[in-house]
């Protein structure tokens, strides 16, 4: 994600669809300006002179994004932006001529500006799983959506500033419009040039001369995947409410407060630059509220696929599309107090409100596309992938232009019995309709996926209790059958195995765990479980049977051979029905080593499986997946490849440890004023107590040791000043050697000698009592009572008491400690020789 043809290709992406929203929003404005008494169509011809070029090219853009490298298509649209944008300024430079022809003009150049972006958007999508690996491909979505969504929503608010600082109709300070315009153009155009070349995927296809029966084609070869024309029917229904939200606020705003004298206006009033600022600006507020939950939603379902394509993200995305739409029903018709900033600032409850629910509506749209948008060009053919996204922005546009089509039906001005002209619906009627319309595709959606709704749902809410972390998921076979096995620790493995799969996968379960409950065990035929009972002989064979069927099918089965949760935490041996069901399928068996789970609360650590507190929330789990066994020839060679996986795992999960020196630091500021240490003659310490000394003692122990001294000697029975020293030395990063004081001189000097010890840190007492001649420079705590300045106690008062751990861990730079890093050495006992 951080590569420069991705970086190039984003940025594009982003300077693409600001540029597109500034011109279109700035024609729009200027035509309101033009034909003030018809608002409505000119927001929907705005729309559908932008997007019908799409429906036309659909055809050639997918001809182009599959006949030459997309890098070069890219470039290419990219610098035709820079003459469209030329001519736009050139047409509003031509306002002055009559209406219609200063209107036909602009529109045409609006034209021109979506068929340049007709032409580069299948290039652009293809482009992302051309650079990017599979893992990734949904976070990079989350990215292109953010970007795509701001993008938009800055260019309406800058089109929007441009109609108005250029006001009347674009005429006055011209030159703003163009430095804008072109300069995105110029910028884009460079930034494209970072995007990586590929060879085109088709450099055979022929240009479809029959645009409109190569579209057809397309739409065929779309509809003939069922999933992915499903998929991107969401897509154009995201677009499609996305049009009529956008459309909808410009309105929301103008019924709403003194933009409504501006909006419904006489013409002069419109050209006034005064009046055209509240027409035109006063929606920037709620349209910076969208696009800030469109960028949290999109980064949200980016993070929660993770490195896999998550469907079941789409049904929770739906559901608050469709209650925050209701929602707006419930907003004023009056929602500007008495001007913009008094509103935005809470001057009337309406305007906040609006926001709150638009910033909701943000979010939830968000998470509905990242998905689906991640799906469609994750799971599309690479040979007719342009075709397939061009049939995809096909729909889409098509739904955005039905929607700008609706919006100006339900728009349309009519007249009462009383003579009173209004308008067939008002926005917030409008948004009540949106959301009406929405409850049938979100029943539809937990219908059509129930599995990846109730997996995704699941796994947000066992968030709180473990913290999964999957490596190796790239060892999971993509298509075809495969037998996954896994080591068992709790009574939720199957559900973990479930739920970080990106594919369906057949768990063989006991049965008597999951027939005693009809609810359990509906969701069990859900997920298509295959249940087995050792004491079941036909279920056996039966169990056995399905699962080989359905390796043969292609489908994925998950099996624990322990046949039972470990009672140790261990690995037991194996049964040998796992052999069973591999027999004559010619599949792999695909290693699982589940780390971390062993003290968890559904497992038996402790003698019980559930009634026990937790060790820590979230508990940190880590799933690794280990490399494919091919037709493995018997248990020995798959338990093997199952504990070497374990011991790779058990590694890694080392490497998150926290040293021994940091996490000291961490328990005595958890028990900051509460006893921590004590002996017999040194009395009590608490924690900030005792991480103060340690770290006053680590100064002074600096001003006697060299720099690069780096074992030390400690010679001091068990008690708390033994214990600071240990702990003064690992803050400063050395290596502590406690010597055994009750072997002779001669033993001590020679492990003084092994490990290159110059100083020994003892006490005056103790060397006094034992007598030892040592090979070595001496250094007596007692030594240190007055040599600590108020400078060292004050430093190691503010450390220990006021100085976060994290900032403290740098301080000492304890940052470069790994857990894995010698800590301490330690002598054999020297009975039997020396040590």
């Amino acid at each position: 994600l951080l590569s420069a043809a991705f970086l190039g290709l984003l940025a594009t992406q982003f300077l693409t669809a600001l540029n597109d929203n500034i011109f279109r929003w700035l024609v729009i404005g200027i035509s309101k300006q033009h034909a003030p008494g018809h608002v409505e169509i000119m927001l929907m011809a705005g729309t559908a002179c932008f997007v019908l070029p799409y429906l036309v090219l659909a055809a050639p853009a997918g001809y182009m994004a599959d006949r030459f490298s997309k890098r070069t298509v890219i470039i290419a649209c990219k610098a035709a932006e820079i003459v469209i944008m030329a001519l736009g300024v050139g047409a509003i430079l031509l306002g002055g001529l009559s209406t219609p022809v200063a209107l036909a003009l602009l529109f045409a150049t609006v034209a021109l500006m979506g068929a340049q972006s007709a032409l580069f958007s299948p290039a652009r999508a293809a482009s992302i799983p051309e650079i990017l690996s599979s893992e990734v491909i949904s976070k990079a979505n989350g990215l292109f959506n953010l970007a795509t969504v701001v993008a938009t929503v800055l260019g309406m608010v800058i089109g929007n500033w441009l109609a108005d600082a250029t006001a009347p109709r674009g005429m006055h300070e011209t030159w703003l419009s163009a430095a804008v315009l072109i300069g995105v153009a110029v910028l884009g155009t460079l930034t494209s040039l970072f995007v990586a070349w590929r060879p085109p995927a088709d450099p055979n296809r022929k240009f479809p001369w029959d645009a409109p029966q190569q579209t057809f084609r397309d739409l065929r070869l779309l509809a003939s995947n069922l999933p992915l024309l499903r998929v991107a029917l969401g897509v154009a229904f995201f677009y499609a409410v996305g049009a009529l939200a956008q459309l909808n606020i410009d309105q929301l705003v103008a019924d709403g407060g003194p933009a409504q004298a501006a909006a419904a206006g006489t013409e002069a009033a419109a050209a006034s630059p005064g009046a055209a600022a509240a027409s035109e600006s006063a929606k920037s507020p709620l349209l910076l509220a969208l696009v800030a939950g469109v960028c949290l939603g999109s980064v949200l379902a980016g993070l929660w696929s993770g490195d896999r394509v998550e469907l079941g993200i789409v049904p929770l995305g739906a559901l608050g599309v469709a209650v925050s739409s209701l929602l707006l029903f419930t907003v004023p018709q009056q929602i500007l107090a008495h001007d913009l900033l008094s509103a935005a600032a809470g001057g009337n409850g309406g305007f906040v409100w609006a926001g709150v629910l638009l910033f909701f509506l943000g979010t939830s749209a968000g998470l509905f596309n990242v998905p689906l948008e991640a799906y469609l060009q994750h799971r599309s053919p690479r040979a007719a992938r342009g075709s397939i996204l061009a049939a995809s922005n096909f729909l889409t546009f098509s739904g955005i232009c039905v929607a700008a089509l609706v919006f100006a039906l339900l728009r349309l001005s009519i007249r009462g019995a009383d003579g009173q002209v209004t308008k067939l619906l008002t926005p917030q009627q409008i948004f009540l309709l949106t959301g009406l319309f929405t409850i049938p595709v979100l029943l539809y959606i937990v219908v059509l996926i129930p599995q990846a709704t109730i997996r995704f749902l699941v796994w947000l809410g066992s968030s709180p209790v473990y913290r999964i972390r999957v490596f190796g998921r790239h060892h999971l076979p993509q298509v075809g059958g495969a037998l996954l096995i896994a080591n068992h620790i709790t009574w939720l493995d199957g559900l973990l195995i479930l739920l970080i799969s990106p594919r369906a996968v057949r768990m063989v379960a006991w049965a008597p765990n999951l027939e005693g409950n009809k609810w359990i065990k509906r969701l069990a035929d859900l997920f298509g479980t295959i249940l087995i009972d050792p004491l079941r002989p036909k279920m056996v064979i039966t169990a056995l049977r399905t699962a080989r069927d359905a390796i043969k099918n292609g489908e994925l089965v998950g099996i624990f051979p322990e046949g039972g949760i470990s009672r140790t935490g261990q690995v037991q041996g194996f049964r040998p029905g796992m052999m069973k069901i591999l027999e004559g399928t010619g599949a792999p068996g695909i290693p699982i080593y589940l780390e971390g789970l062993w003290g968890s609360i559904f497992s038996f650590k402790g003698g019980k499986f559930f009634w026990k507190w937790p060790e820590r929330l979230p508990y940190p789990v880590s799933i690794h997946f280990g490399p494919p066994i091919a037709e493995p020839q018997d248990l020995f060679q798959v338990r093997q490849a199952l504990l070497a996986l374990g011991v790779e795992a058990a590694k890694f999960s080392t490497k998150s440890m926290l040293p021994v020196s940091r996490l000291f630091i961490r328990q005595c500021k958890a028990r900051l004023r509460r006893f921590k240490l004590a002996d017999s003659t040194s009395g009590q310490l608490t924690g900030g107590e005792a991480l103060m000394r340690a770290l006053i003692l680590r100064r002074l122990l600096r001003r006697v040791l060299a720099a690069d001294e780096q074992y030390v000697g400690v010679l001091l029975p068990p008690s708390v000043p033994a214990f600071l020293a240990n702990v003064a030395l690992a803050f400063d990063r050395r290596i502590t050697a406690n010597l055994n004081y009750t072997v002779t001189s001669d033993v001590m000097n020679a492990c003084i000698r092994q490990a290159g010890i110059r100083h020994v840190i003892t006490s005056r007492r103790f060397m006094e009592k034992m007598n030892f001649q040592l090979e070595a420079e001496i250094v007596y705590l007692e030594d240190f009572k007055d040599q600590a300045t108020a400078a060292d106690k004050a430093l190691g008062y503010l450390q220990s008491y006021f100085c976060p751990a994290w900032l403290l861990d740098r301080l000492l730079g304890l940052t470069k400690v790994n857990s894995d890093d010698t800590l301490t050495v330690i002598f054999t006992s020297g009975s039997t020789g020396t040590p």
